[in-house]
């Protein structure tokens, strides 16, 4: 029930502004960078204006008023907008407000007198013309404190995405396989310049190389003397000392030792085959190169519709993670050109570059391309499958892309396909007999699938 009264005195400053004369008449400028350095001279250095809750720069806006909260002192302020003349200016603050009103003058057009210098300086000139303009527009970009918080936010986000991409390469592509394969790398590298007999990896029933498989050679009394992996070709190199050895091997979708080559030591296209027995070495430097069968696992999770289907989402998944974390990178280093910038650009560049190794699918020479066999029209997810006959063994399994193509790589054997799709009949192409081939080839048979027929009740 009581009113209180209370008297204050305020003064009222008014904001600064960026304008031009034209006829006479002041217009503010909008669109104008300004920057707010603390300091003069050599000694200035750009006021952090995010302990005060504000922003620097910043951009004039249609009025062209600034103002700014500063503590006392001595202050320079630029201002630059293209098409007009860089201004600068320093002022003393004595009352903590920074509001300095700041004329910019037009530049004069410049007239251009056409020479008849040809089309091709003309085609010159005119580039250069473009790309200072790029030039220009992209340093006006970059300067925008908008820009400038969006690339700041940006980088955690892009670091995260390069986990990311390592941590899916490292549980489903091989990742640590591929890291240990660039160090084992230059021995065979010396080994196949020098001329040395290497030893392969290889599909016992396709007969085509492994690559990346890892290799360990082990002592008879079980202890690890060398680890190596295997590169595209399946190819691999041990130098050994005196001792009696075995060979283990390792490989995703992939069992060792092989039982479609138990006790045989010559294979088609390959001597000298192992099978998990000891290896003598009498001699000093002596270099193990057997030939390795692995047998392709059986193990569902290599061979069912939905894995073979998931993993191709992972692949496209893990391309478009490397290739768009390295493309934000390159937009960051172009804003925000420091030294960070520049190393997460090489840390994605990497990335990408081993992604696109890892995931790739391995280039055919042909396709084979299954179609619905009433509309000719691809049929995208046909779980293709490849088996050897005699045993009747399960050697491949993919499934078709968005066109309907699929492919396998085989040497020498006999081989039959099968085809599924819901909806439409199972289908089996056979014989497939590439028993005369030299080395392996592409499998790729059109195929045309017929829909069921619902049964009548």
């Amino acid at each position: 029930g009581q009113t209180q009264t209370q008297l204050h005195e305020f003064e009222s400053i008014a904001y600064g502004w960026i304008y031009e004369t034209v006829d006479g008449q002041y217009q503010p400028v909008q669109g104008a960078v300004v920057i707010i350095y603390s300091g003069q001279g050599s000694d200035r250095i750009e006021w952090d204006a995010g302990k005060y809750g504000q922003m620097n720069p910043v951009i004039s806006p249609s009025s062209g008023a600034i103002a700014f909260y500063v503590p006392n002192g001595i202050y320079t302020v630029t201002v630059g907008k293209n098409g007009y003349e860089d201004k600068e200016i320093v002022v003393n603050v004595r009352n903590n407000i920074l509001s300095p009103s700041i004329e910019l003058a037009r530049l004069e057009e410049e007239v251009v007198v056409q020479e008849d210098v040809g089309s091709i300086g003309q085609v010159v000139d005119a580039t250069l013309i473009s790309v200072t303009s790029v030039v220009e527009t992209i340093n006006t970009i970059r300067e925008l404190p908008e820009v400038q918080t969006v690339a700041s936010v940006a980088k955690p986000v892009v670091i995260a995405a390069a986990l990311g991409s390592i941590g899916v390469l490292s549980s489903s592509f091989n990742l640590l396989t591929f890291l240990r394969y660039l160090f084992s790398s230059p021995a065979l590298f010396f080994a196949r310049r020098k001329r040395r007999k290497v030893g392969t990896v290889y599909n016992s029933i396709s007969k085509v190389p492994i690559d990346l498989a890892t290799i360990r050679l082990f002592t008879k009394e079980g202890k690890l003397v060398k680890t190596t992996v295997s590169d595209k070709h399946g190819r691999y190199i041990f130098k050994a000392q005196p001792g009696v050895y075995k060979i283990e091997v390792k490989k995703a979708g992939f069992v060792f030792p092989s039982e479609y080559m138990a006790g045989k030591t010559k294979d088609v296209v390959f001597d000298d085959v192992y099978d998990q027995g000891d290896i003598e070495v009498t001699e000093a430097n002596v270099i193990i190169s057997a030939n390795i069968p692995m047998d392709p696992s059986q193990e569902i999770k290599y061979h069912e519709s939905k894995s073979l289907i998931f993993r191709r989402f992972l692949r496209i998944f893990c391309h478009v993670l490397a290739l768009s974390g390295l493309l934000i990178a390159i937009i960051i280093l172009i804003i925000q050109p420091t030294i960070l910038s520049l190393g997460i650009v090489i840390l994605h560049t990497i990335i990408y570059s081993i992604t696109h190794f890892l995931t790739a699918w391995r280039k055919k020479k042909g396709w084979g391309i299954v179609n619905d066999g009433q509309k000719q029209k691809p049929l995208k997810n046909t779980v293709v499958r490849l088996f050897e006959p005699e045993f009747n063994r399960l050697i491949e399994s993919t499934v078709t892309d968005g066109n309907g193509k699929y492919a396998f790589m085989a040497g020498p054997n006999k081989y039959f396909l099968t085809f599924e799709q819901p909806g439409y009949e199972h289908q089996e192409v056979r014989p497939i007999d590439f028993s005369s081939k030299k080395e392996p080839d592409v499998i790729s048979v059109d195929v045309s699938l017929s829909k069921k027929i619902a049964n009548a009740v």
